[in-house]
């Protein structure tokens, strides 16, 4: 009696399913996340650079910079029309210590706490003195400023690429709750431009992988 009720409601059971169709298997997305010092994939922070790796290169238009974010925050200054006290402050961004405090001086705010930081003041408030300011087309020369650090630094760290390709297809966002514009914000749904370049550039990388002729392939062009 129960094994034909079992068979009751199984054929029922199966008769639902037939009516509902097969159901879609729903893939989820890969999404690998940057942001803490010393977590996985920290190298592909702005502020990865010659403190954390001591072979780390980014040459850029001839001057040695310690990361990306000392390049960037430099960039600020560094306008069509700058003028010869912009370059002297930009100078000073590119050789500070560490990326923090490359990026504090270009944000010209004094402040207090700790001395390495109240130290910082004379420096900004020098600036704002000289007249150097934030460059008038920053808004709109940013994106091209960070793609070029970006290709320099991956193409010139040939470890730091090879992490880059090893994340496939993945989704590369930065987890920087502070910034809603390079990083996803404090809601989660910032912009996440870095990660865009990022992605664009692993697939730059990719595609010029594929265009390359293969060692083999091109001795058996040379013998013939």
């Amino acid at each position: 009696e129960f094994c034909r009720k079992d068979m009751e409601v199984d054929r029922i059971e199966k008769k639902r399913k037939a009516k509902e169709g097969p159901k879609e298997e729903i893939e989820e997305e890969k999404v690998i996340g940057f942001f803490e010092k010393n977590k996985p994939f920290y190298c592909f922070s702005n502020f990865y650079g010659k403190t954390e790796m001591k072979d780390f290169v980014l040459v850029i238009d001839s001057l040695s910079w310690r990361s990306i974010e000392h390049y960037y925050q430099a960039q600020k200054f560094l306008g069509p029309d700058h003028t010869a006290k912009a370059e002297e402050y930009a100078e000073k961004i590119r050789l500070s210590v560490t990326a923090n405090i490359a990026r504090i001086l270009a944000n010209q705010k004094t402040g207090g706490g700790y001395a390495w930081r109240t130290k910082l003041n004379s420096d900004i408030e020098q600036s704002i003195k000289d007249g150097v300011k934030l460059r008038e087309d920053w808004d709109t020369a940013r994106d091209d400023v960070m793609r070029i650090a970006l290709r320099h630094k991956f193409e010139q760290n040939p470890s730091l690429k090879a992490q880059l390709l090893s994340t496939e297809d993945a989704k590369i966002v930065e987890k920087n709750p502070r910034d809603g514009y390079w990083g996803y914000g404090k809601d989660g749904k910032g912009k996440n431009r870095l990660g865009e370049m990022l992605m664009e550039l692993r697939d730059d990388f990719v595609s010029a992988s594929k265009k390359k002729p293969s060692k083999e392939k091109s001795k058996v062009q040379k013998s013939k």
